[in-house]
């Protein structure tokens, strides 16, 4: 009788390595498109925000100057902190 092998032949690790590549190749791109579209939408939610506080400026003052009334602080940062308004 012989005696069973106990490991992986190298051939087995090259096919497990080329199944690792493969998946990472579709899913690294996924991710960053993921994480674009995040950051994207908290711009949007930063400008909707800013707009917003600009109308009611422009409703109460009938202008969007500071210096006419208008209060609104340029240079606010998004929720998340990544994109600044200014």
């Amino acid at each position: 009788m012989r005696k069973a092998n106990k490991g992986i032949t190298l051939m087995e690790l090259m096919v497990v390595m080329l199944v690792v590549g493969i998946l990472a190749a579709i899913a690294i791109p996924s991710y960053g498109n993921y994480t674009r579209r995040a950051s994207r939408a908290d711009a949007k939610a930063a400008l909707l925000s800013a707009a917003g506080a600009l109308e009611r400026c422009f409703t109460r003052f009938n202008s969007y100057a500071e210096d006419d009334g208008c209060t609104w602080v340029s240079g606010v940062a998004s929720t998340e902190g990544k994109y600044t308004i200014n």
